[in-house]
C-alpha cells in the first residue's frame, strides 16, 4: 500500500477522471461498427499481433472498441444497453470508492494484461487474442460485490 500511495501522490494528477464514460462511449463506438460495418473490427482493429509487427501498431489501443463487448449481439440493442448502463454505474462507484487514480491503474494495468496476454497467445498458439475488456469488466463487477455486499 505505500508503493501504491507513492505513486498516487506523485501521478495522481493525471488520473483521467470518469475514465468509464470514455471506455463505454468506445464500446459504443464499436458496436455501431460492427452493426453498420461488419468485419472492419476484425480486419482493422482487433489484437492481432501478425499485423502489429506489421506497422499497424493503432491496434495496440483499438482493440477496446470490440464491436460486441459484453456478450451481447447487435440484435438485442435493449440488453446491450442495460449491460453498458450497469457498467457504468459499476465503474463509477468503483471510482468513487478507489479513487481516479487507482481506478485508472486498475484499467490501464488491466489493457497492458491483456496486451500480453495477446502476445503469449500469438507466439504460443499462433492465434489472434480476440478479447477486448471482457475479462477486466467481468473483475469489475466482483470487486464491486466485495465493496458492496448487500
Amino acid at each position: 500500500m505505500k508503493f501504491l500511495n507513492k505513486m498516487e501522490r506523485k501521478f495522481g494528477k493525471y488520473a483521467i477522471p470518469n475514465i468509464m464514460r470514455y471506455i463505454l462511449i468506445l464500446y459504443g463506438i464499436g458496436t455501431a461498427m460492427g452493426v453498420f460495418m461488419p468485419g472492419f473490427y476484425e480486419l482493422f482493429l482487433s489484437l492481432d499481433f501478425s499485423m502489429v509487427f506489421k506497422g499497424q501498431i493503432w491496434r495496440l489501443i483499438t482493440f477496446i472498441m470490440d464491436p460486441y463487448p459484453l456478450g451481447s449481439s447487435p440484435l438485442n440493442i435493449l440488453f446491450f444497453l442495460i449491460e453498458i448502463y450497469l457498467y457504468y454505474m459499476i465503474g463509477n462507484s468503483l471510482e468513487n470508492a478507489w479513487g481516479a487514480f487507482r481506478f485508472n491503474l486498475y484499467l490501464i494495468s488491466g489493457i497492458v494484461f491483456n496486451i500480453i496476454a495477446g502476445l503469449i497467445c500469438y507466439f504460443a498458439f499462433g492465434v489472434p487474442y480476440l478479447v477486448g475488456l471482457y475479462y477486466i469488466f467481468q473483475s469489475m463487477f466482483l470487486a464491486f460485490a466485495v465493496l458492496y455486499p448487500n
